[in-house]
């Protein structure tokens, strides 16, 4: 399973929705239901227009299993460094427990 992170590439390069959109022939719609992890059985050819829009390789469109869990993993040691509070840590680990739960889907 992967956490796509387009909108954020997207938003990197002063792209808008819109824009990319229209240069991928995709309707802004159903680009927002892929930039919000919706939609789990998107194209490969969907993904390289994406990418090639983006001047990235598809594999650079997303987040693995390990990707999160080597940031669960910088978390907690960033939590020990620094002694976040704990209302900070709570939001830090939610967000990725929410993308971790994508896993199940």
């Amino acid at each position: 399973m992967f956490v796509f992170i387009i909108k954020e590439l997207r938003e990197e390069r002063g792209i808008t929705l819109k824009q990319l959109a229209k240069k991928i022939e995709l309707s802004k719609r159903h680009l927002i239901k892929i930039e919000r992890n919706e939609i789990h059985d998107i194209k490969l050819s969907t993904l390289y227009k994406i990418a090639h829009e983006l001047g990235i390789s598809i594999t650079n469109l997303y987040y693995t299993m390990e990707d999160q869990e080597k940031l669960r993993n910088e978390m907690y040691m960033y939590i020990d460094k620094c002694g976040l509070n704990s209302k900070e840590a709570k939001k830090i680990s939610e967000i990725l427990d929410m993308l971790q739960n994508f896993r199940n889907i």
